[in-house]
């Protein structure tokens, strides 16, 4: 019970924080200050659940660009997103799929200069491409093995998130595949039921 409570405390110490930066950059007409610190409270307010309860590839998009946008401020790369329109976009889907899965990419994944590609579409499932021209790698026997805690590591905290939570969420409806090649970049494919995404079993 204590740490539920820290951690209701913690969130909304910061959350307040980054509203007082954003009118004192608003008093000092601190434009680009204003714009940072807004695109950092929607991405921890989304992160956190305290906004778009309702959770769909639409609202996963929007904080997708809303990091990519607050990551180019600190790393030199560019981004293309190619999205097919419908409207599979405003089904529920599970939260926080895409947003690891690009920090991944950027932050450990890209040299200098990089790009990031994002492609989604629908043919029978949903269909959701994150490819980088980064500096790649290449896994062992040992860490190709599902219980390795090696292979862990290289795939981040952050993916291995996003693995669970469509393990958790959709079972074997969803997947979650890696590619990779030294020198070339790597390139993460997800892929959801192509029905109505309706979750029910936890509450998002």
């Amino acid at each position: 019970e204590l740490e539920k409570l820290e951690y209701q405390i913690n969130p909304h110490f910061l959350m307040n924080a980054l509203n007082s930066v954003h009118w004192m950059a608003i008093a000092d007409h601190a434009e680009d200050i204003d714009s940072y610190v807004k695109r950092l409270g929607n991405i921890l307010s989304y992160s956190l659940g305290k906004v778009n309860n309702r959770t769909t590839l639409r609202t996963e998009l929007d904080a997708l660009e809303n990091y990519l946008q607050l990551q180019q401020t600190t790393y030199d790369f560019a981004y293309s997103i190619e999205v097919e329109e419908g409207e599979y976009l405003d089904w529920e889907c599970a939260r926080f799929i895409l947003q690891p899965v690009a920090e991944n990419a950027v932050c450990h994944n890209m040299d200098e200069f990089g790009y990031l590609w994002v492609r989604i579409w629908k043919e029978d499932k949903i269909h959701i491409v994150i490819r980088d021209d980064g500096k790649g790698f290449v896994m062992t026997a040992e860490e190709e093995d599902e219980e390795s805690e090696e292979r862990g590591r290289k795939k981040g905290i952050g993916l291995r998130y996003v693995k669970m939570t469509l393990d958790a969420i959709y079972g074997d409806k969803a997947g979650l595949t890696i590619e990779s090649k030294i020198g070339e970049g790597t390139e993460v494919c997800i892929t959801l039921p192509g029905g109505d995404c309706y979750v029910s079993c936890i509450n998002y």
